[in-house]
């Protein structure tokens, strides 16, 4: 897993594009997030793509089409970057998840995620791992709309918005693997 300090030009960047972009982010209907969540989920991307060597952009698609899922084109691999807020800070026994309808999605052209947690307490984004979409069904769980979500030590977290595969990090191959792979 890999740390990275958020960098605040990364993070206003994110906030005045999601601003002045807002009617182009997360059009998919269910499960679109808030404004702030967007913003964080951009945060995320933005700092893996600069963790990458890749630009710290968001791609926007004025005629209001999507981006196919796919957020970076990295080793012959079409990747959707996934991010999530977790405090504390993200650990190899904590979960990413991916959407259970942007997996399944027929438009979707990604070929594998990234999955990144933005940690609010240290400003961080940590880079849990990646995997390839064809592996993501067999090791993952399936989450119900509504189930409840605790944690390891049985405290009720949250009930899930939206039907969802859950991954514990250390499922992931190392986004260090994947650099190498380039």
């Amino acid at each position: 897993m890999i740390v990275l300090p958020i960098d605040q030009v990364i993070a206003d960047y994110c906030e005045k594009t999601h601003d002045e972009n807002r009617e182009y982010f997360a059009v998919r209907g269910k499960f679109d997030g808030d404004r702030r969540s967007r913003i964080y989920g951009m945060i995320g991307e933005c700092m893996v793509k600069a963790h990458f060597g890749l630009p710290a952009t968001v791609v926007i698609n004025h005629d209001g089409s999507t981006d196919g899922g796919v957020d970076m084109l990295y080793a012959g691999l079409a990747i959707d970057i996934k991010t999530v807020v977790q405090d504390p800070p993200s650990l190899p026994e904590h979960k990413s998840n991916i959407t259970k309808s942007q997996h399944h999605d027929p438009n979707s052209k990604c070929t594998a995620y990234i999955l990144a947690a933005l940690n609010k307490g240290p400003w961080t984004v940590t880079i849990a791992g990646w995997i390839l979409k064809a592996s993501v069904f067999p090791l993952a769980i399936l989450r119900m709309e509504g189930d409840p979500i605790y944690a390891d030590s049985g405290r009720f977290l949250f009930n899930v918005r939206s039907t969802l595969y859950e991954l514990r990090n250390d499922q992931l191959m190392s986004a260090e693997g994947l650099k190498a792979r380039k």
